[in-house]
């Protein structure tokens, strides 16, 4: 069975994609990795890619938020040379895939209002009632609604199981195109029998 390697920023994200990614994309195998912050994706990205390659995945992905940046183009471009030069690869040819959050994964999670709502029983909530930036903290104000806390480990693995990408990619331009290349990368294995089992 072919295998898609993922790198994500932290333990939230590690959890959700697993169980996301594996739930969606069956029979589909993805390797997800955590590389404890944005950093350090940035720094081994490269080291990333060849492990990858080593491994003979048919994809690799890295997941990553634009945070503080002021633009996607500014999260790319912080990237090393190498992984640049991947990135400009047209898609259908492309090995390496980034897709970037805008402004962090929560905002993915806000963008599918029906996922929040089954999730966080009791809240009142509509997508596009946010801004982007304030993700973290709107999840937060929503928990508090209906007397909880919000932890992003626990919610990352509650959400996974509901969140549903069309919706979301309604919602959000910047999950839309993750999206697409997520499936881009996926849909890579079911081509290429080099790496079926």
């Amino acid at each position: 069975m072919s295998k898609v390697g993922v790198a994500v920023e932290g333990p939230s994200d590690l959890v959700f994609w697993r169980k996301f990614l594996h739930r969606t994309y069956r029979p589909q195998r993805f390797d997800v990795h955590m590389m404890s912050g944005r950093q350090k994706l940035v720094r081994d990205a490269a080291k990333l890619l060849d492990m990858f390659r080593d491994a003979h995945y048919c994809a690799g992905i890295l997941i990553i938020d634009i945070d503080k940046d002021h633009c996607v183009t500014e999260t790319r471009e912080s990237f090393a040379d190498e992984i640049l030069e991947e990135l400009k690869r047209d898609i259908s040819q492309r090995y390496l895939h980034l897709c970037v959050a805008v402004a962090k994964i929560e905002s993915w999670y806000l963008a599918d209002d029906e996922a929040i709502r089954s999730v966080i029983r009791g809240v009142e909530y509509h997508a596009g009632e946010y801004d982007p930036r304030w993700a973290k903290k709107k999840l937060g104000e929503l928990h508090a609604q209906v007397g909880a806390v919000y932890n992003a480990i626990d919610f990352g693995a509650r959400i996974a199981t509901k969140f549903d990408p069309q919706r979301a990619a309604e919602r959000s331009d910047s999950f839309r195109i993750a999206w697409d290349r997520i499936s881009n990368a996926a849909s890579r294995g079911e081509e290429s029998p080099l790496f079926l089992s």
